[in-house]
């Protein structure tokens, strides 16, 4: 039986706890610094790498490792504004809040 029940999360885990002791070999035997070395690492490897491939390397971590990486992230791709409404319609989001009053 597996320890989660869920194949992917024990997947996950069993891929962390690996990395995590890989680095306790170097580090050190608390594991806690060693989660917390691991996600300090992989954030500045994500914030120096081009948007394309800081991407593509999320996608290829583990599970429970790609929330550490992308935690606290904000895109640096361009954002698209809204187009601004020149009509007002009944849909509006204003028009919408305000029905139920």
């Amino acid at each position: 039986m597996s320890a989660t029940g869920l194949d992917v999360f024990d997947k996950t885990l069993q891929t962390t706890h690996v990395w995590l002791n890989e680095m306790m070999e170097e580090i050190g035997p608390d594991r806690q610094v060693a989660w917390h070395v691991l996600g300090a690492v992989l954030r500045a490897l994500r914030d120096r790498l081009p948007l394309e491939l800081a991407v593509h390397l999320g996608s290829q971590l583990p599970i429970l490792v790609r929330g550490a990486y992308y935690d606290q992230w904000a895109s640096r791709a361009p954002s698209i504004a809204p187009a601004a409404s020149t009509s007002s319609s009944s849909g509006s989001a204003e028009n919408w809040s305000t029905r139920g009053r």
